[in-house]
């Protein structure tokens, strides 16, 4: 058998592996400069970015499906900076019902990141997200 054809076979594995290495360096890069700018824009027109905690749980989970933390860590500071400073609305309420479905339908069991910020939040906030009037149960009512 000749040599050169699995030489060149090989090669072109190589090759290949070279420019999917750099296709790889190309979108972590592409997507962390796009990140960056949503995240300006989202603050001049905060309108752009609807729910934002939705997007940002999104980000993440890209992040942590091509490795790279800086934007994980990135996606998360933002998701916490939004629960924290949060209006508690009946709105802020529903993308924080899913945003935490998000969070954990997307990210790895052992990956507490987000899942962490968002049930903190859920927990400190609920009080607030629970109805002010709940409806009384009366005497007929019991189990």
């Amino acid at each position: 058998m000749d040599p050169k054809p699995v030489e060149a076979f090989g090669a072109s594995l190589q090759g290949r592996a070279k420019t999917r290495s750099s296709r790889s360096q190309t979108l972590i890069q592409m997507l962390s400069r796009l990140y960056f700018v949503l995240f300006i824009l989202s603050i001049t027109t905060p309108l752009l970015i609807r729910p934002p905690m939705i997007f940002h749980a999104k980000v993440y989970q890209i992040g942590d499906k091509y490795g790279i933390e800086a934007l994980k860590k990135q996606a998360s500071n933002k998701i916490e900076r939004i629960v924290n400073e949060g209006e508690v609305t009946t709105k802020y309420a529903r993308d924080l019902v899913d945003a935490i479905t998000v969070v954990y339908t997307t990210t790895p069991p052992g990956d507490r990141g987000l899942r962490d910020i968002v049930v903190q939040n859920a927990h400190e906030d609920l009080d607030e997200l629970m109805p002010q009037n709940p409806i009384q149960r009366g005497p007929s009512d019991e189990w």
